[in-house]
């Protein structure tokens, strides 16, 4: 949540319309398949008298919901390699990038093969308005189609190190933009 006059509209205009259609019988009682915007306004702001509520207090409590924090319970979802693509085995076969925390990596090799594409995009080297994560699945979409598309023209298979420094040209660019 950035904008929050888009969202304080947003989030007006929904309730208020789900307020009207239950004035009118819209939603049956007890039926909990309907929202109950009256429960979810008293969970955020303490009571559910919506117009007496400022956009700057129902947007902290909006923003604050919706705050990631880092669960308590581990996340068993698989990492990928950030370089070859591998899957690991089980969680925490693959070691993070020691700057960011959020590159994961195979081996030491696929690190330091990838360290000059990601020394762009880790901790606050990213001078861009793209998120690191957005910028990164982009540049390596871009350069995917473009070494098919080589390999097409050519027949000669575009290399992994070629691959790798579009990669790295390509976010220089993106970066002076």
């Amino acid at each position: 949540l950035r904008d929050q006059g888009m969202a304080m509209k947003a989030l007006r205009s929904v309730i208020s319309y789900e307020q009207n259609e239950k004035a009118r019988g819209t939603y049956p009682e007890g039926d909990d398949s309907y929202p109950d915007f009256d429960f979810v306004l008293s969970m955020l702001i303490g009571h559910n008298r919506f117009d007496e509520v400022t956009d700057d207090i129902l947007f902290r409590a909006l923003r604050f919901t919706s705050e990631e924090r880092p669960s308590a319970a581990p996340q068993l979802q698989p990492r990928e390699c950030g370089y070859c693509g591998k899957v690991e085995q089980l969680r925490g076969d693959f070691q993070l990038c020691s700057g960011c925390h959020k590159e994961s990596y195979c081996s030491r090799e696929c690190q330091k093969a990838d360290w000059g594409f990601h020394r762009h995009l880790c901790k606050k080297k990213n001078t861009t308005n793209i998120d690191s994560d957005t910028l990164k699945a982009i540049i390596v979409a871009l350069v995917g189609q473009y070494s098919e598309a080589a390999q097409c023209r050519s027949g000669i298979a575009v290399t992994d190190a070629q691959k790798q420094n579009g990669k790295v040209s390509l976010v220089k660019k993106v970066k002076k933009m």
